[in-house]
This record gives structure tokens, sequence and C-alpha cells, in this order.
């Protein structure tokens, strides 16, 4: 009888230090999960204010952006991926809710009269970085490149992680 209440004892205690582990795990899965909206929620207003605030010619009377301005965003983003011995046109931070703005936009004018001309071209850069891949963000930065006229400055390879670190500390931290 004396080893049965012992036995109870332990596997009641075990229960009720792994029903708290779950709750805990819980509770900080829930927390994460509205940290991660509020972060969602924070970008879209800093991508609106950023599209509220830029030249008029920037954007339609819709509020999108033109093809040379998107054009733009996706060649300044590139910078963080590609070698090149300058880069003259800005930079702007990859992320993946701007990934996600840019082809929400893609989205929203695919089949309408403001479809951009190189639309095939964005939607296909977009979606591999949108899945983490940047193999082609060399083949990107030198088309974008070449559209613009662009004469210093061509990619010639991708920056290695370590690279890519120091980029962002240096232009984003």
């Amino acid at each position: 009888m004396n080893k049965y209440k012992w036995f109870i004892g332990v596997f009641g205690s075990l229960a009720i230090v792994l029903g708290g582990i779950f709750f805990f795990l819980l509770v900080t899965d829930i927390k994460d999960q509205q940290q991660e909206a509020d972060n969602r929620e924070k970008a879209q207003k800093e991508f609106e204010e950023q599209v509220d605030s830029i030249e008029v010619e920037a954007v339609d009377a819709d509020n999108l952006p033109t093809e040379s301005f998107f054009q733009d965003m996706i060649h300044k983003m590139s910078h963080q991926k590609v070698e090149s011995n300058e880069k003259w046109a800005g930079h702007l931070r990859i992320t993946p809710d701007r990934i996600a703005e840019m082809q929400a936009v893609l989205l929203k004018i695919e089949g309408t009269s403001k479809e951009y001309e190189n639309y095939d071209f964005y939607e296909k850069t977009l979606t591999s970085w949108g899945h983490g891949d940047f193999e082609n963000a060399v083949e990107v930065h030198n088309t974008i490149w070449q559209w613009k006229g662009g004469n210093v400055g061509r990619a010639t390879g991708l920056l290695n992680a370590e690279e890519e670190q120091e980029y962002i500390k240096r232009y984003f931290d």
C-alpha cells in the first residue's frame, strides 16, 4: 500500500510539473504571436508612412508606387546581397514584411491597366526572395542597373553571410 501511495505521488507530481510546463509554453507562444502581429502592424504603418511621404511622382492617384519607384526599391534591396564597387542608388533593408508588401502591390495591379511593364520580372524576384532564395540577386541588381543606364556599380557576386551582416550593421543598425 505504501508503494502505491508513492507511485501516485510521483506520477501526480510529474503530471503537475508537465502541466505547468505546457501552460508556460502555451502562454509564451501566445505572447510571441501577439508580438509578431504587433510588429507586422507597425511595419505596415511605417510602410504606409513611407509611401505617404515620398515624392508625388513616385506614386499614382491610387497611392500605388510607380514602376520606376518599385524598380528602385528592388534595386536598393538587392544591395544588401551583392558585391559591387559602388552602390550609388541607395539602401533599403530586405525584410519579410517589405517583400510581402511589394507582392501585395503586384497582386493589386495584376491584370489591370496599371500592371507594370516588367511585372513578371518583379513577381519572380519577390517570390524567390519571399522563400529566402537570393541566388538571383546579382542578376536582379544588374538587370535593373542596366535598365536605369548604370555605368558604375555593376554587381560582381553575392556577399557572404559575414559581409552581409557588416552591410546591415553599416546601413541599418
